[in-house]
């Protein structure tokens, strides 16, 4: 890969170590997806019997604004969620 965030090969490097996929096929569907799902499974298990500290929602949902705004405890409503580089 040629990202230069670092250095060259840098995120490669990153995405061999973490998610050890395969060297020709560094962003496979399925094992990136897998861990995805294992880390959301991983929070909402530490988070089990403390779920009023965390806050799981979904941005494109009409009333996100206002479930960030109640979870935080602001009056102030977030009408429609920001989105930056949307390409």
């Amino acid at each position: 890969m040629t990202a230069t965030y670092t250095y060259p090969g840098y995120m490669w490097e990153v995405n061999q170590l973490i998610y050890h996929t395969p060297e020709n096929d560094p962003y496979n569907k399925e094992i990136l997806i897998g861990y995805y799902l294992k880390h959301n499974a991983d929070v909402m298990d530490y988070f089990g019997n403390k779920s009023a500290q965390l806050l799981v929602l979904n941005l494109k949902e009409a009333d996100a604004g206002k479930k960030i705004a109640d979870f935080i405890g602001s009056k102030r409503i977030i009408h429609e969620v920001p989105w930056e580089n949307k390409t």
